[in-house]
């Protein structure tokens, strides 16, 4: 972990001719051209073209005090070919207290489903806890755009629906959505939204089927629903329900279902797919069972 700046690293690499194969670096610092994607692309071209493995940690202290006074439009760093090329991406966190920038090796993650790798728009940004003061969240918020534009959003603890009707608002952009947990305020029940982009989601921790019943609402034009079960419940009518709703709601979009449960195996593929035929619910279907994710596809 160090604080000095960039200028500074720079010249580091630039006169000891250390031909890195593998470079980690954590930084504490108010140098923001830590995160200058051009900067580092020649100064890696030049002096580190060896080099196979980049990890990068910058954290920023959230100071309620600041935070930018206008709206970016936000960019696209770290998002070139010569990124691509090297599978390195560009990832954020946040919590209360400060956001860390990283850069890093990609790894496959819930929502790169059919093996399909988009590195083009990799960008994620996990928020582990965030100010319960609208207008510094919404500061820490507007300093994220500038820096990049965010295409998957996990948020890994509970959650009401009012601020995560917010939060997608302000993330315009986001592809793909994870949630611990979900709290559905009552005004927002019937909430209905075209405005968002977002086709996949995935909700860890379940307490009733409404849950998901609003994030379909929420996201008409999910196209796969990831969903973690406890043993406790009843799979069978569990999935009867939520397909029901899809062929009630004339949903084009969901195709893709995702069952998650420890217990999950090809004996409960079983009985679902007893259960569809039984109930005439899909007509061209697949079922399958993986590491105890059970994976339904429909056309």
């Amino acid at each position: 972990s160090c604080t000095i700046t960039f200028d500074e690293f720079e010249m580091f690499i630039t006169q000891t001719e250390c031909n890195f194969k593998v470079l980690r670096i954590n930084i504490h610092s108010d140098d923001i051209d830590h995160l200058d994607d051009h900067r580092w692309e020649q100064l890696i071209s030049e002096y580190l073209p060896k080099l196979k493995k980049f990890y990068l940690e910058y954290f920023q202290d959230i100071d309620p005090e600041s935070g930018c006074t206008i709206d970016y439009e936000p960019s696209q760093r770290f998002t070139s070919l010569f990124w691509i090329k090297r599978k390195w991406v560009f990832e954020l966190e946040m919590n209360s207290a400060d956001i860390t920038y990283k850069i890093g090796s990609y790894k496959k993650r819930w929502y790169d489903i059919n093996s399909s790798i988009k590195l083009a728009k990799p960008t994620r940004l996990t928020i582990e806890n965030y100010d319960k003061y609208i207008e510094v969240l919404n500061l820490t918020i507007r300093d994220i755009l500038a820096m990049t534009q965010i295409y998957h959003l996990e948020i890994s603890k509970h959650i009401s629906s009012d601020m995560l009707l917010y939060l997608i608002h302000k993330f315009s952009a986001i592809d793909s959505l994870k949630i611990s947990s979900l709290y559905i305020d009552e005004q927002n029940i019937r909430v209905v939204s075209n405005k968002n982009v977002i086709t996949k989601v995935y909700l860890e921790n379940i307490n009733g089927i409404e849950e998901v019943y609003f994030l379909m609402r929420l996201c008409p034009r999910m196209k796969f629903l990831k969903i973690n079960l406890v043993n406790k419940i009843n799979y069978e009518l569990y999935l009867k329900n939520i397909l029901t709703k899809i062929k009630q709601n004339s949903n084009k979009n969901l195709r893709s279902l995702c069952l998650y449960n420890s217990t999950a195996d090809n004996k409960m593929v079983e009985k679902l797919q007893k259960m569809i035929d039984q109930e005439k619910l899909l007509r061209q279907y697949t079922i399958k069972c993986e590491l105890n994710n059970i994976y339904l596809k429909w056309k």
